[in-house]
């Protein structure tokens, strides 16, 4: 089962927002690129975008398309996995877990961050592998999409998350996934934008993000209250200007993982860091063998 079979997405040259109410029941959400809104909706309701067109005249349709779920999904099946003792399914499976799993249900509709992404499962590595030695209490998830990072970090003992994204889309899908893991009392979703909150007080910050926005962010001063951080979503010809970047701000780049193009970086601020921590695990991991990933037959 799968919760979509086909996809219709209707391309706007302009912004959508705060119109979910006007929407048919086969709306799914809108996802924001550049100054481009995307609309997606379970069954083709040209009618309603011809609405919402004849409401608003500054926008435009530029394009439709109708897509397979699995081929907006990359053409993996979305299916069980785990990381550690992370145990990540969609509520549309059933999964045999023990005592000891952390069980995470994913729903990710349309959203990055099914944990198929070599990113993803990088920075899924690189939690269990913190959450192993230190329990980082405070937690920032920027570009959290489906929230399936904050989520992580709740069930391994963080006790306050704020998981962010731009898009009301990612926004919804990620409230949607906190509320079917019971986190609503540790996890809170906001929209917004990372630069404005980036540089609030944490013990944690993950960031898988485009690399554009990365170097953005740590051209500004975000890492002096953090003692980790975890960033991905950037290519090995980025790497250099990251870890500059990133030293420039006192932090110690403690493992780079690497996974085809990609790279994964952890880090910490050795000022912020225990007497007698030892991060010895962390250094070990240094290739997507190690990863920690493991998918369920």
């Amino acid at each position: 089962m799968i919760p979509y079979d086909t996809l219709h997405i209707y391309e706007i040259d302009g912004p959508i927002d705060g119109a979910e109410r006007n929407f048919a029941s086969e709306y799914i959400g809108v996802w924001w690129e550049g100054d481009h809104s995307f609309i997606f909706f379970s069954k083709e309701r040209d009618d309603v975008v011809q609405s919402i067109l004849d409401d608003d005249p500054t926008l435009h349709l530029i394009n439709r398309f109708t897509m397979d779920y699995r081929d907006w999904q990359g053409g993996d099946e979305i299916r069980s996995f785990r990381v550690g003792k992370l145990l990540f399914s969609p509520p549309w499976e059933s999964v045999t877990s023990s005592e000891d799993d952390l069980c995470v249900t994913l729903d990710p509709s349309v959203v990055f961050g099914t944990g198929l992404h070599d990113t993803t499962r990088d920075c899924l590595g690189a939690l269990w592998r913190i959450y192993q030695q230190a329990c980082p209490q405070r937690v920032i998830d920027l570009g959290t999409g489906t929230g399936i990072l904050a989520l992580a970090c709740a069930k391994l003992g963080a006790q306050r998350v704020l998981a962010v994204d731009r898009n009301p889309l990612a926004v919804k899908t990620a409230m949607r996934n906190v509320r079917l893991n019971g986190e609503e009392n540790h996890i809170r979703v906001i929209r917004g934008e990372a630069d404005h909150l980036a540089q609030r007080s944490a013990d944690l910050l993950c960031g898988n993000l485009p690399y554009a926005v990365i170097d953005r962010l740590l051209d500004n001063a975000i890492l002096d209250n953090k003692r980790w951080v975890i960033l991905s979503g950037f290519f090995e010809t980025q790497e250099t200007t990251v870890v500059e970047k990133l030293k420039r701000q006192g932090i110690r780049i403690e493992t780079t993982v690497a996974h085809g193009p990609w790279r994964t970086l952890v880090g910490h601020n050795p000022a912020r860091n225990p007497p007698g921590c030892s991060l010895e695990g962390l250094r070990s991991i240094q290739s997507p063998g190690q990863s920690g990933f493991s998918p369920i037959k």
